[in-house]
């Protein structure tokens, strides 16, 4: 769900059909917080085995921590969106 909310915000800002630019921000901090909390709750379920390389949540989990910080932290994010609105 998440990743079809980035894509298609990304789709429109590649056609110029927004009128509001902070639409991409706001739906990617919403995108990885919700991937992130997926992952620690299937980190809990999962008990120490979540973070070996038996499972893909291990990749997940890390990948998603790097996407909040390389495009900008969601904290910096929401401020550019609160300053927008």
């Amino acid at each position: 769900m998440a990743n079809v909310v980035v894509c298609g915000s990304k789709c429109g800002l590649h056609l110029g059909s927004w009128v509001f630019p902070y639409v991409y921000d706001a739906q990617r901090v919403f995108a990885t917080e919700t991937v992130e909390k997926v992952c620690s709750d299937a980190v809990q379920i999962l008990g120490r085995q979540g973070y070996t390389r038996k499972w893909p949540l291990e990749k997940y989990l890390r990948d998603v921590r790097a996407l909040q910080i390389c495009e900008g932290t969601n904290q910096i994010q929401r401020i550019v969106i609160s300053s927008m609105l």
